[in-house]
């Protein structure tokens, strides 16, 4: 084979690892992108929910008698919302996406163990 050969063989290989690394890149930047938009309109509007039946219930319960019971309450869902919001984020952590690199080198480990292949053949 000669030199000429290789050094074409050479650059499409890097042509074709480039165009991977980019298609990865772009797919992980819109999972990222998705999930971070996710996050915050989920979070926006709980805390818009939880804001209402908060206002609703200091309201409802205010000329009452039971008014320090709701103000109880509302202190044990607020603690409960914030060891749930806990939760979630480390269970969100571990659900990761696969950066581009990752697959980046499964494909040139792939392309490695075939090169061995053909050199044992």
């Amino acid at each position: 084979m000669s030199r000429h050969h290789v050094r074409d063989a050479l650059a499409g290989h890097l042509s074709a690892y480039a165009e991977v690394a980019t298609l990865a890149s772009r797919e992980w930047s819109r999972q990222l992108a998705r999930r971070v938009v996710a996050q915050v309109i989920a979070a926006f509007f709980a805390l818009l929910t939880l804001l209402v039946v908060l206002f609703i219930a200091i309201l409802a319960s205010w000329p009452t008698p039971y008014r320090w019971w709701v103000a109880g309450a509302i202190l044990v869902l607020c603690v409960g919302g914030i060891v749930a919001g806990l939760i979630v984020a480390q269970r969100t952590r571990s659900h990761r996406v696969e950066p581009p690199w990752s697959i980046l080198a499964e494909e040139v480990a792939a392309d490695l163990r075939g090169h061995r292949d053909a050199e044992d053949d």
